[in-house]
């Protein structure tokens, strides 16, 4: 095969993917528009017009990506070349990194190196999957850029107040969405939100009001979620201005990437790199910057400084200690849950996501299993490990646990327990707020219900509970 033709497949790759945008070019219009039109469709507006086009949109989005993956595979089998294969010169080349590259900052360099090296070994990932992850560590370093640029204009920034802040830390599936969305109904807390987290360096005219131009580009997240999945909303919450999870952020200011570290299975050098090197000093520097990205998220809210930080990532129990040395007065809010249902709920998580990067079938369910069973196992010992140092010590410090039962149970009376240990005070209109909050999540949840089960993924409830002996005795979780 000619030097010529092979050129021309691999710009065939880069022109099927819009390289400065998060997802491909030919499914943007369609993922941006099904969003809008899935949150038109409501229980009380079951527009049969709405929802033909939603239909139709779905499917020209899938067999996009179908294609994609398609021509992908072809290109591979007949003449042995990947199609948008993840390559640092190409995500480096365009001269937009310039102020990364100048040799001030260099700790994301290793990182970034060793994502681009697994990924790019990875014979696992579909064409339409390992362009979502070049375009997505591209995107990370032009967040990271903007970060850096807009505090070597304004460094007063780092004079914005933070106020006690407070994280809910607890591991995914255990709560931790609800009681975040819950708390965040209270004025009194100033929760991210998507669009926050995916780029916090607020614009110039329009930050935090519906014409935010962050927002139209986060809409693009949950759209692709709902795509890859339909049910996916009975499974967690998610909306371009709706509270969110941190590790966007942990992955634009450090390069630690939770995608990576819990969707993809063959990314040994990057997680030997991960605990080997986020010790407490490096992890300190990192929330040195991750607090600087806070405060200029919300330098421009009215009442800066006036309203408690409300964070929320199991990526912050990991790193405990040194989060504390960067915010002495954080307080944290710890969920806890039946680890069985935690790891099946989780495994059907993973799996419902797998096709944004995988064929089908590449990962297997006894895979999945196996994988969430070990990093659900890692976290929650790590932060248990930590608890039980402090205990022995005497260390003193502001955690509480939260049973995820009785927070389903009586969201209110929990909620009461909550702000007594936080010193704060519950009153009637918040009250009120957040029993509507309540309702409307119950009826959602009753017309999508998450059906998920253990051994589907090849674990039994007996492995599980093995595994996690600690955590269910120090928490004391009836099991």
């Amino acid at each position: 095969m000619t030097v010529l033709l092979r050129r021309k497949l691999r710009n065939l790759g880069r022109r099927l993917l819009d390289p400065h945008l998060a997802e491909p070019a030919c499914i943007i219009r369609g993922v941006t528009l099904y969003t809008r039109i899935s949150g038109l469709i409501t229980d009380q507006c079951e527009s049969k017009v709405l929802a033909s086009k939603m239909s139709f949109q779905v499917g020209v989005i899938r067999l996009s990506i179908w294609v994609i993956n398609f021509l992908g595979d072809l290109c591979f089998k007949i003449f042995g070349i990947k199609l948008c294969q993840i390559n640092q010169d190409d995500i480096l080349d365009d001269g937009e990194f310039l102020g990364l590259l100048d040799g001030k900052e260099t700790k994301w360099i290793e990182p970034f190196t060793l994502l681009v090296r697994c990924y790019r070994t990875d014979k696992t990932l579909s064409t339409f999957g390992r362009r979502l992850i070049g375009a997505g560590l591209k995107g990370k370093l032009q967040v990271k850029t903007k970060i850096q640029e807009h505090l070597l204009r304004d460094d007063s920034i780092t004079k914005v107040p933070l106020r006690k802040p407070v994280f809910v830390l607890g591991v995914m599936r255990s709560g931790t969405t609800f009681l975040h969305g819950l708390l965040a109904q209270d004025p009194a807390f100033r929760p991210p939100l998507l669009y926050e987290l995916l780029n916090p360096v607020p614009p110039e005219t329009g930050a935090g009001t519906k014409d935010d131009p962050r927002i139209a580009a986060a809409e693009r997240v949950p759209g692709l979620f709902q795509v890859i999945d339909p049910d996916f909303p009975s499974k967690h919450e998610i909306g371009a201005t709706l509270p969110h999870e941190c590790y966007h952020l942990f992955g634009s200011v450090g390069l630690i990437d939770k995608v990576a570290q819990l969707f993809c299975f063959n990314i040994t050098m990057y997680e030997k790199w991960w605990k080997k090197s986020l010790k407490r000093e490096y992890m300190v520097e990192f929330y040195q910057d991750y607090k600087k990205a806070l405060q200029m998220m919300t330098s421009k809210d009215e009442d800066v400084g006036h309203r408690r930080l409300l964070m929320k990532d199991h990526l912050h129990s990991l790193f405990s200690e040194s989060l504390l040395e960067v915010f002495p007065d954080a307080s944290f809010i710890n969920p806890v849950r039946n680890p069985v249902d935690i790891v099946s709920s989780w495994c059907s998580v993973v799996d419902s996501l797998l096709p944004m990067y995988f064929n089908p079938g590449v990962i297997t369910k006894f895979e999945i299993g196996r994988r969430v069973l070990e990093d659900i196992a890692y976290y929650t010992s790590t932060f248990l490990k930590y608890r039980k140092s402090c205990d022995q010590s005497g260390r003193q410090i502001r955690v509480i646990d939260v049973h995820q039962v009785d927070l389903v149970r009586d969201p209110i009376t929990k909620v009461k327990e909550i702000y007594s240990y936080l010193g704060m005070e519950l009153n009637s209109d918040v009250a009120n707020k957040m029993a509507k909050y309540i309702a409307e999540r119950k009826k959602s949840r009753k017309l999508q219900r998450h059906q998920h089960c253990c051994t589907d993924y090849g674990l039994t409830e007996k492995e599980i509970l093995d595994k996690f002996q600690d955590y269910i005795s120090y928490y004391k979780i009836s099991v």
